[in-house]
This record gives structure tokens, sequence and C-alpha cells, in this order.
């Protein structure tokens, strides 16, 4: 799924977001990788951004719910680009769940 995907169109021409709850975010800078766990005989897959699930802990799940990052993040190295569709968060909530 694309990142326009994901944000809400009357949120995708807004300047500036807060990483928060509900948030799609990219990562700072190309040092800072969500990626899935590599597999024998399978590179890891590399996702470009993620949906912040929760603060505290801070937890990041991918747009399709397959993916569930917590320790090897921190807000710090993200930006938040926009609010994730109520559909998105829908998904992304059933993994937090999970």
């Amino acid at each position: 799924m694309a990142l326009i995907n994901c944000v809400k169109l009357s949120d995708a021409l807004a300047i500036a977001y807060a990483v928060d709850v509900g948030v799609v975010v990219v990562p700072k800078s190309s040092a800072v990788r969500l990626s899935s766990p590599a597999i024998v005989d399978f590179a890891p897959f590399h996702y470009g951004f993620a949906i912040v699930v929760s603060m505290a802990p801070f937890v990041l799940v991918s747009e399709q719910g397959d993916m569930r990052w917590e320790t090897t993040v921190k807000p710090i190295d993200f930006h938040a680009v926009g609010i994730a569709r109520d559909d998105v968060m829908a998904i992304a909530n059933t993994r937090l769940a999970s």
C-alpha cells in the first residue's frame, strides 16, 4: 500500500504533525530502518513508513499489520507525515492487541 493511501486525504497537505498515536511516520534518516526479520534464503523487507499505535511504550505497526516494532524504535528517530485513516488504524490496533 502506498503512503498516500494510508493518510487521511484532508491531512495530506498539512505541514507538520507531532509523533503521537494515530500518526503515520517515516524515518528521519536512512540509518533508521523499519525492516522485517531476515529469514534463511530471504533478505529482510524494508518498510518506508509505519503507524504509531502506542507512545508508552513506543510501538509502530506496518500499514498491513504484518510487522510490529517496539524495542528497536524511538520517537526521536521519526517524522510524522499525516494522520492514519480509520481503516488503517483499525488494522494497526488489531496487530497491537495480538
